[in-house]
């Protein structure tokens, strides 16, 4: 994406004091409220966010009304094992 011009930022997991998932399944861990909010507050003019996995994405997807969000918000089914056609 940086090569083709599109500025990135990649936003890791909060802390376990804000995040009190993360003692969990990375997936579970991934539901993260207090990094969905840093997002909408702080990325406002994005073109769009991009979540690898459902659960990046869900609050932001839940909150977007309560914040007027508007960039498009994309979801990246990867996947975690090598067996496994996406």
């Amino acid at each position: 994406m940086r090569k083709i011009g599109f500025r990135v930022s990649w936003h890791g997991l909060s802390r376990r004091f804000f995040n009190p998932l993360l003692k969990w399944n990375p997936f579970i861990a991934a539901l993260d409220p207090a990094r969905a909010i840093r997002v909408m507050l702080f990325h406002r003019k994005a073109t769009a966010i991009i979540s690898i996995f459902e659960s990046g994405g869900l609050f932001i997807l839940l909150f977007r009304k309560l914040f007027f969000f508007k960039p498009k918000v994309l979801l990246w089914d990867a996947s975690v094992s090598n067996n496994w056609r996406v």
